[in-house]
């Protein structure tokens, strides 16, 4: 029997980003882009903002209660 090889040589799994669609959590507590809070609003209203500003949504903190996400 072969040794087996002392390192994993596949490359590690990276997990995406939780951006735009991604994010599923239906309310979410959304801070601008100049950190100012836009309060807690529903994910497709955030993405709405996002969109009209051609900016990304991101999820920054989801143990929150309700999510935090920047754009």
């Amino acid at each position: 029997m072969p040794p087996r090889p002392r390192f994993d040589r596949r490359a590690p799994v990276r997990e995406l980003p939780n951006i735009n669609e991604r994010i599923g959590y239906p309310n979410l507590r959304v801070v601008d882009a100049d950190g100012s809070q836009l309060g807690v609003i529903t994910r497709e209203a955030a993405l709405e903002v996002a969109r009209d500003r051609e900016l990304d949504l991101v999820l920054v903190s989801e143990k929150a209660d309700p999510p935090v996400c920047r754009i």
